[in-house]
């Protein structure tokens, strides 16, 4: 569960927050979570957001789909990767580093049909767009087996890249949804990660040190539940398993709550049994229920 925090934090402020009240900073790790992360930030709000990404000094090469690292397997020819690169091309069953601006065909993978080869040039981080629009990602290769069904072809992209980003929770996970430009070597200072401000809510880096809002995931460590049982009485016929009737008793309960001068922030629900049913007859005109009162 993501909770969009809308107050000013760097990047270390913000962890520390998440981490005491929900969890940790939030991570991703498929595009459903980045869909999940974009609704979660409040419609006024258009700037960058934290996420719990940040940059390490080691890189390893893992697989755009973000399932795993590279494994003992990896097929590299003779010589590589030879720093060419941070991105991956495959050539006559071989591994060769390249520069991700390159222009090339590539390999998709695709959930129901397998290795999709799209024979239309672009860069990789273009491919890697495509391929999770109309499939479900570049291709990751983790056996000779995989890697012979695409011997016979000429230069393509797969989903391999140099990866030096690390989520704030240690998972390891490499699911990465970066700007086309991001990250930059360049922007040696910009060491943390955010949503960006752009409609496409892609990733960018910026300086540890802004002060933005953020997202956490987790539940909420301040809600508090207390449970109240309840014996009610009904005059004549009445079904108090009927929603409408238990709608209406919730909110007489509400009024009387706010009439005690009680916070308007209480929450209350009926706690369902196992059969659905809210209510159960003790005696022939008394019926006994939980409610579940919800306060932050």
């Amino acid at each position: 569960m993501y909770q969009f925090m809308n107050q000013s934090m760097t990047w270390l402020d913000a962890q520390r927050y998440c981490r005491a009240r929900f969890t940790d900073l939030a991570a991703v790790m498929t595009m459903n979570d980045v869909r999940r992360l974009v609704t979660t930030v409040d419609s006024g709000y258009n700037g960058s957001v934290w996420i719990g990404l940040r940059a390490v000094g080691v890189g390893r090469w893992v697989w755009s789909m973000g399932d795993s690292a590279i494994s003992q397997d990896s097929m590299w020819n003779p010589g590589e990767p030879s720093g060419d690169g941070e991105c991956v091309r495959s050539f006559n069953g071989s591994w060769y580093d390249e520069s991700c601006s390159t222009v090339l065909p590539f390999v998709c993978f695709n959930d129901s049909t397998g290795f999709v080869i799209n024979n239309t040039a672009m860069t990789w981080r273009d491919a890697q767009s495509y391929c999770r629009q109309q499939h479900t990602d570049l291709a990751s290769i983790s056996s000779p087996e995989q890697q012979n069904l695409l011997s016979n072809e000429s230069s393509l992209w797969i989903g391999l890249f140099l990866d030096s980003w690390v989520w704030s929770n240690q998972w390891s996970y490499f699911f990465r949804y970066w700007e086309a430009d991001q990250p930059s070597l360049s922007l040696v200072s910009s060491n943390c990660a955010g949503m960006s401000a752009t409609d496409s809510r892609k990733w960018a880096q910026y300086s540890c040190d802004l002060k933005q809002p953020f997202i956490c995931y987790g539940d909420d460590k301040l809600i508090k539940k207390q449970i109240v049982r309840l014996k009610l009485s009904c005059n004549g016929k009445c079904n108090l398993n009927d929603p409408s009737l238990q709608t209406t008793i919730l909110n007489e309960i509400s009024k009387k709550l706010k009439s005690m001068g009680l916070e308007s922030d209480r929450k209350l629900s009926w706690r369902k049994e196992q059969d659905g049913d809210v209510f159960y007859q003790e005696r022939k005109s008394r019926a006994s229920s939980n409610t579940v009162c919800n306060r932050q």
